[in-house]
């Protein structure tokens, strides 16, 4: 059986060159192996969560956020959030929440620019503070009934192929086979 394929749009890239919230949007971003060229989330290291204070190398540069889930919840809880305010540096739509692509999937840009997926991306309480905006996380994160966690989030994903992007790309995600 061929991989699922779905296709989408690009709406906005975001980056800032210090970490914390929120991320602006760009006219373009460079897309360079190690992130977006001068955002904070780019690099070899990052820290880690499980073991703070420590590094270890950095597969999750690039955070894409579903403009779906940005609309649902500015709808759901009255309020504006805007491009950037998840911290992202992707909005994609057309994809639907992003809660089902799993990990391994590709991401190919009509620019080129190819990601793959290595994680999904769970909420943390300065989403909620940024936003000024309790229940987000709870918002964003089901948990399924074997237990596992499904997230509304978006996705973490590392570069495969470098680029330039910007607004009104395309995209092609092809999911990487779960079996």
């Amino acid at each position: 059986m061929p991989p699922e394929i779905r296709t989408g749009t690009v709406v906005a890239v975001c980056m800032n060159p210090e970490h914390g919230y929120p991320t602006y949007p760009q006219e373009s971003v460079i897309i360079g192996m190690l992130g977006i060229e001068g955002d904070a989330h780019s690099g070899e290291l990052r820290e880690s969560f499980t073991k703070p204070g420590t590094l270890k190398p950095n597969d999750r540069p690039i955070s894409i956020v579903a403009e779906e889930v940005r609309n649902k919840l500015n709808a759901d809880f009255g309020i504006n959030m805007q491009h950037g305010d998840f911290n992202e540096q992707m909005v994609v739509e057309g994809l639907g929440d992003l809660g089902d692509i799993p990990i391994g999937s590709r991401i190919i840009f009509s620019s080129g620019v190819e990601l793959e997926v290595t994680d999904h991306a769970m909420p943390c309480i300065i989403l909620e503070s940024h936003n000024n905006t309790t229940g987000l996380a709870k918002a964003l994160v089901q948990k399924r009934d074997d237990g596992s966690v499904y997230s509304k989030r978006g996705k973490l994903a590392k570069v495969i192929r470098t680029g330039t992007l910007h607004p009104g790309h395309t995209i092609t995600v092809t999911f990487a086979d779960t079996e």
